[in-house]
């Protein structure tokens, strides 16, 4: 029963999220309101990533409460990117209103806050989705009574005005009490973010002095939500337009549900150390070369201009130096970005680096077979090991030249 509630969760918000998807295409701007930007956008991937990902774990690890959570957060999030977008091809875009358009301006306006509710409390329900502590469970009251405030109010006074009215700006100062529930639905934004605050400082500590397996998790969920914040804050203030907008918008809206699907269940888990290392070490190089290129431009283009007026020589002779550049700039950085954000696998290839320069040295069977044992519980840390001698010639073993 649990299983098939699951899968009618999850599936209604992928499907209510594609049709979203397909309305907010089919209008573009039509109705005068950016639809396909990176907020639109990244809430309709949002409600699909998090029905994928629920259906996952709901359906994998059954009883698991993250299953259940990321599927609350991703109807609420597809219901408000379905009743937003019906809303608005019902009411502005089409020749004449469509059935229930006016119930879902209204729907538009609280259903998706719910949803922000939860993913502001995964800061201190990840990745065991319970309340343990009495600090959690503070959070959790107080991301209530926010939660509460965003959406009663609003609902109860807009009501009896669902319709176009309710898909404008000014939509509060027009309808009685609207002024009252804006306020309280801001006191509710502001009370989520001393939440997602509070969460985000108990996560921080928690990783902190978490562990193996738990400390992978958190890892692979702090690096999301980093990404995540940062194509949220920045979208405002951007200067990118379609589609380069929507695909940011699309990505800001996966990247969390993808970072909860592998933690929780544990596909290529020890990745995000790798993934990490890799992602800061090809930035930095950028950075540098980038930099590098620009300096010689402008130097070579001074120097040069009492013999030329133009610049490609400059350019070119750059563009020369950050490609004689890129490989020694590139092995220095990752290496020093590996033994700070991936030790594991720096100090594993030194191991294995070492043990085959003495391998070479090596003549004695038992003593190769023991170092061979050491090296593999270094490296790779299994649970057991065994080294296996092929026979040759009736049983004898083989001799080390």
């Amino acid at each position: 029963m649990t299983t098939t509630i699951a899968i009618v969760g999850g599936g209604a918000a992928v499907l209510m999220s594609a049709v979203a998807f397909v309305i907010v295409v089919a209008m573009g701007d039509a109705a005068g309101i950016p639809t396909a930007g990176f907020y639109g956008v990244a809430t309709i991937f949002t409600g699909a990533g998090f029905g994928v990902v629920g259906l996952a774990i709901a359906t994998r690890r059954r009883g698991h409460p993250m299953g259940w959570i990321t599927i609350a957060i991703a109807v609420s999030q597809s219901a408000g990117s379905f009743a937003s977008a019906y809303a608005t091809f019902g009411l502005l875009v089409a020749p004449a209103p469509t059935p229930l358009a006016d119930v879902a301006s209204w729907l538009a306006l609280w259903v998706w806050a719910p949803g922000l509710w939860l993913l502001v409390s995964l800061t201190y329900l990840f990745p065991e989705g319970v309340l343990r502590t009495g600090g959690q469970r503070g959070l959790a009251a107080l991301a209530v009574a926010g939660t509460l405030l965003m959406t009663v109010p609003s609902a109860i006074v807009t009501w009896p005005h669902r319709g176009p009215l309710l898909l404008t700006d000014a939509a509060s100062s027009e309808i009685p009490g609207g002024d009252l529930a804006s306020t309280l639905q801001l006191v509710g934004v502001l009370l989520n973010l001393v939440v997602g605050l509070g969460g985000g400082a108990w996560l921080v500590r928690h990783y902190r002095s978490s562990t193996g397996i738990e400390r992978q998790q958190r890892k692979w969920f702090v690096a999301a939500a980093i990404v995540f914040v940062a194509l949220l804050w920045a979208a405002p203030f951007a200067t990118i337009g379609p589609p380069l907008d929507a695909i940011l918008g699309a990505i800001g809206g996966l990247v969390l549900p993808v970072a909860i699907a592998i933690a929780v269940l544990r596909y290529r888990l020890y990745e995000i150390d790798r993934i990490i290392s890799r992602t800061i070490g090809w930035a930095v190089v950028t950075g540098v070369l980038v930099a590098v290129f620009a300096s010689g431009v402008i130097v070579l283009q001074a120097a040069l201009a009492p013999f030329t007026n133009e610049n490609t020589l400059a350019v070119a002779a750059s563009t020369l130096v950050a490609f004689a550049l890129f490989q020694p700039v590139r092995r220095r950085v990752q290496r020093a970005v590996d033994r700070r954000f991936d030790r594991a696998r720096y100090d594993g290839e030194r191991v294995v680096a070492s043990f085959a320069g003495r391998l070479r040295d090596q003549i004695d069977l038992g003593s190769l077979e023991a170092e061979i044992a050491r090296v593999a519980h270094e490296t790779v840390k299994p649970h057991t090991v065994a080294v296996w001698l092929r026979t040759v010639r009736g049983g004898d073993t083989p001799q080390v030249p």
